[in-house]
């Protein structure tokens, strides 16, 4: 990811080493985010090895359908308790307990999180086209910045201990 897409996006990607780092680099498919509703350029991202193969980002030609279905794909694996607020966007702050039930979006490895990142850096790379587009991926990014952080604080620690994990307290 070469692009300077702001400080919001750099917490989100720290947000992101964070929360893979503690679920230990996993790469095997524990988890999947939904496909139903993805925008077709993640599903072609993936398909190309996520840049390993194509070499090239996909191509987004309608920015303001992509960011329409990106906000359907992104409600699809929303929780019960996150919701839509008055304005439309999702609600972030307050307090988590660290109890919280984060169903589809405790998804480590290359089919969970990372795609949801990957969807944001694509979409922000055309967010400029205009204001509305960039308050909305902006608003984005700042609520997958928002959950990422409280599935960090939510799960426990894996320990390595002579080649099995166990998990501390």
């Amino acid at each position: 990811m070469e692009d300077d897409l702001g400080c919001h996006f750099d917490s989100l990607k720290a947000a992101l080493v964070r929360l893979e780092s503690k679920y230990g680099w996993e790469s095997e498919n524990r988890g999947k985010l939904p496909i139903k509703g993805r925008p077709a350029q993640i599903h072609s991202w993936i398909k190309g090895g996520r840049g390993s193969k194509t070499k090239a980002p996909p191509c987004i030609n309608d920015v303001d359908e992509y960011s329409k279905e990106w906000a359907t794909w992104w409600d699809s694996m929303q929780p019960e308790w996150h919701t839509r607020g008055a304005d439309g966007y999702w609600e972030v702050g307050g307090e988590r307990g660290g109890t919280e039930e984060w169903g589809a979006l405790e998804a480590p490895g290359p089919n969970g999180c990372l795609s949801v990142v990957g969807s944001l850096y694509f979409w922000g790379r055309v967010s400029s086209q205009s204001a509305a587009v960039r308050e909305a991926w902006e608003r984005g990014v700042q609520d997958v910045v928002w959950m990422l952080e409280g599935i960090d604080a939510s799960i426990e620690v894996p320990v390595r201990k002579k080649g099995r994990r166990e998990f501390s307290l």
